[in-house]
């Protein structure tokens, strides 16, 4: 058995994800017709590109499940973590995650922060980012779209989270719990390299929010070309 595929064994004991709700919570990295077309591959490098870039980021997703389930059995029971989980086992998560992505990886935060990837890795391995599931009422990939391009592959799509972060006051330093509910946007570079894909950029931007539609016309109190602002 490889490394990855015994990393893979080892978090999945921690995690009860289905195939169901792993492909909510990643989506679907659907390829349009007219971008394959564009990319001028054959529908089984176009197959195949996809799949290896799927399981990539399935990779990922389930060690970050792994430390989300860690920090809320360790909360919960009191024990640190270190009691929970092997060092060597917490080691081998961290090669595997250095594995996936690229030394120049930069996230652009949605506020605008670059986040380096020692940086991202650590925020994924500190379950400091609690949904309140993953998959739907949770962490849900709503729509995506994969473009490949020879060995660069962009990836868009729209995500949606409800539950708990842990946020650090930059005066006091107390790290205090609270709920949070977002969308955002998000486009991820992937670059094929030594035989394999890694994650090598990201942004993430606020999703605008839906416009609110007031009930104008008969059967309202507001005349047919009634506006928000009279």
């Amino acid at each position: 058995m490889s490394v990855e595929k015994q990393q893979r064994s080892q978090s999945e004991k921690w995690t009860d994800l289905t195939k169901e709700e792993l492909d909510q919570t990643i989506g679907e990295f659907t390829v349009e017709e007219n971008g394959a077309q564009a990319a001028g591959l054959t529908e089984e490098q176009i197959a195949e590109t996809r799949a290896a870039i799927k399981k990539l980021v399935a990779d990922a997703t389930t060690i970050s499940d792994k430390y989300i389930k860690i920090k809320g059995l360790a909360k919960s029971s009191g024990k640190p973590v270190a009691e929970l989980i092997d060092q060597a086992e917490v080691d081998a998560d961290r090669a595997l995650l250095n594995h996936l992505v690229g030394e120049e990886y930069r996230l652009v935060a949605p506020h605008g922060e670059i986040v380096g990837k020692q940086r991202c890795i650590d925020r994924m391995m500190s379950g400091a980012i609690r949904p309140q599931a993953l998959g739907r009422d949770g962490f849900e990939t709503t729509e995506d779209v994969l473009q490949v391009h020879g060995n660069t592959a962009v990836y868009t799509g729209t995500f949606s989270m409800q539950g708990k972060w842990l946020t650090e006051d930059e005066g006091t330093g107390q790290i205090t719990e609270k709920p949070r509910e977002f969308t955002y946007r998000t486009i991820h570079t992937y670059t094929f390299r030594d035989g394999r894909w890694q994650l090598t950029a990201s942004q993430m931007t606020d999703a605008p929010k839906p416009k609110v539609r007031f009930a104008t016309g008969p059967g309202t109190d507001r005349p047919a070309d009634w506006r928000p602002e009279d």
